[in-house]
């Protein structure tokens, strides 16, 4: 399954390689900026309409699901590097104008909400684009998956910073500036675009169908001719909606359902940074092998995680109370290491395996499908807490996930041909 490590960490030569280094730079302040940002807004929104804040993360989902659909009708083009600057521009405008009214005429909710779904829609086009340029970037295939890891890496470090960045800020400034941050974020990512010159741009591809509507469901068109990614799309979409469900809410809802004595929903927090030190630690790990089939990393992932995100409750209610804590932290530490050996290899294949505006297709229709997968998760939480309770619940979820890794073990050992 696995190939020899390489002798030194790989992010090592990426950082020495400069479009990388340019582009990664871009996207650190660029990461930060999207963390200080979500939580500025839920703030404000608390801060203008109270319960009423709810309607933003519901707003994000659905305009996600939407735009990542629709947008393939226009942007497979548009020169790359142009509509990733152009994007980065808007955004920057977007996110500025809450300030704008803050310091005019006022802030609203309906404000906050029409800027976090113009900024969600406008993420959603960039986010495939950037991608898919990443293949093109990396230069060679043995380098695409600890590019990926570099990503993925910086993205979960700045879902630890922000949040403190964001806390610190706010007791020197207005909440309200901390758009402005986040707006200068973006800026500085279209800076680091442009400086990249034509090492960004891609040869535009001469198979992109004629119609809109065919450039809009190219990525379903993909998934339906090659079965090993259509699997990998609905096996990931499962296993996120039940994510979404079992970790995202579950634990919080856990912890509510089973104080921990004077720690309150404190130790939820806990857990989430448990699970996020294991995300992160398998990532610098899984970002430097070299998988000869990845597959079998993929599906064995979702069997780590899932089994860990199901030990969470048991051992949290199960041990003795003066080490329950301590030993939910660790089974959630382990269901953490599940992500990155399945994400990174899965996000290798598709760039490795497609190109172009197949490429493209398929990373937008993924977007939209973890948008609907998360929001269907957050929909059925409020009947699935009160029918069954949280410790049910994440169990339930968490062997979802891993009977979806088992499935797919299963799957590619009768058909020992078809394995990746």
């Amino acid at each position: 399954m696995l190939g020899n490590p390489m002798r030194r960490h790989p992010f090592i030569d990426l950082f020495r390689d400069r479009p990388l280094r340019t582009l990664w730079t871009g996207l650190v302040f660029s990461a930060l900026g999207d963390q200080v940002q979500a939580i500025a807004i839920i703030w404000l929104a608390i801060e203008v309409a109270g319960p009423g804040a709810g309607f933003v993360p519901a707003a994000n989902y659905a305009v996600v699901l939407l735009t990542g659909l629709l947008a393939g009708a226009f942007i497979d083009r548009l020169p790359v590097r142009a509509s990733m600057i152009a994007l980065d521009l808007a955004r920057a405008v977007v996110v500025f104008v809450p300030v704008l009214l803050a310091m005019t005429v006022g802030l609203s909710l309906f404000a906050l909400v029409a800027s976090m779904m113009l900024l969600s829609a406008l993420h959603a086009v960039f986010s495939p684009l950037f991608y898919a340029c990443l293949p093109h970037l990396a230069r060679t295939p043995d380098r695409i998956q600890a590019t990926n890891g570099l990503v993925d890496a910086t993205v979960r470090l700045s879902r630890l910073g922000g949040p403190f960045i964001a806390g610190i800020a706010a007791t020197v400034v207005p909440t309200v500036h901390l758009l402005t941050f986040d707006a200068l974020t973006f800026l500085v990512s279209a800076a680091a675009l442009w400086r990249l010159g034509p090492a960004l741009d891609r040869p535009r591809d001469a198979g992109a169908p004629a119609s809109a509507l065919s450039r809009m469901l190219h990525g379903f068109t993909v998934a339906r001719r090659e079965k090993a990614v259509r699997w990998l799309l609905i096996g990931n979409s499962v296993t996120l909606a039940a994510w979404a469900l079992g970790l995202t809410l579950g634990l919080s809802l856990l912890v509510a359902e089973n104080p921990v004595g004077d720690l309150g929903l404190a130790a939820a927090g806990f857990l989430l940074g448990a699970y996020g030190a294991g995300d992160l630690s398998s990532n610098v790990v899984v970002s430097a092998v070299r998988f000869r089939r990845r597959w079998q990393p993929m599906m064995l992932g979702y069997v780590v995680m899932g089994l860990g995100l199901a030990g969470i409750p048991l051992a949290f209610t199960l041990l003795p109370a003066p080490i329950a804590l301590a030993g939910a932290m660790l089974v959630a530490f382990i269901a953490g290491t599940g992500g990155p050996i399945f994400f990174l290899p899965m996000q290798t294949y598709f760039q490795t395996h497609l190109a172009g505006i197949d490429l493209a297709g398929i990373l937008r229709l993924r977007v939209s499908l973890i948008a609907g997968s998360m929001m269907l998760g957050t929909l059925i939480g409020p009947f699935a807490f009160a029918g069954v309770g949280a410790v049910a619940t994440v169990v339930a979820c968490g062997l979802v996930i891993a009977t979806v890794g088992a499935v797919g073990l299963v799957a590619v050992s009768r058909q020992p041909g078809a394995a990746i």
